[in-house]
């Protein structure tokens, strides 16, 4: 789990793989902080962003743009509302097209727990891991 600001921690963390970002989405505008993380995500090769909390639809529709405007079409974003659901995607659809997701540090609610309940995290960790 890293910070929004923490962009060269990111970059050593998925150079060279491709990999899939979650974001929380507990409040509906898209900060300058996020909006800055979104566009360093995807010039270090982001296919996905997964957008997990009460405004997820919200923040996907946000992504869309920033995503659009980077001409990067390639690029799959979803919105999950609930954690559990969304724990789930990340670890059996996400997790099959790569080995490495940058969980964004903010208002997740209980994803972290569930991807702990899943497996895909040691329960020791408690999901604070730099990626799952």
């Amino acid at each position: 789990m890293v910070d929004a600001g923490e962009h060269g921690k990111i970059a050593s963390f998925v150079a060279g793989v491709p990999f899939a970002c979650v974001l929380p989405a507990a409040i509906a505008p898209l900060q300058g902080s996020t909006r800055a993380l979104v566009n360093v995500l995807l010039k270090l090769g982001c296919h996905e962003f997964v957008c997990v909390g009460a405004e997820a639809r919200h923040l996907e529709d946000a992504l869309d743009e920033i995503v659009e405007d980077a001409g990067r079409m390639d690029v799959v974003t979803t919105a999950i509302e609930e954690a559990k659901e969304a724990a789930e995607y990340v670890l059996f659809a996400v997790g099959c097209l790569t080995s490495h997701v940058v969980l964004v540090d903010g208002e997740c609610g209980v994803f972290p727990a569930e991807l702990v309940k899943l497996g895909a995290v040691p329960r020791s960790s408690g999901g604070n891991e730099e990626g799952l």
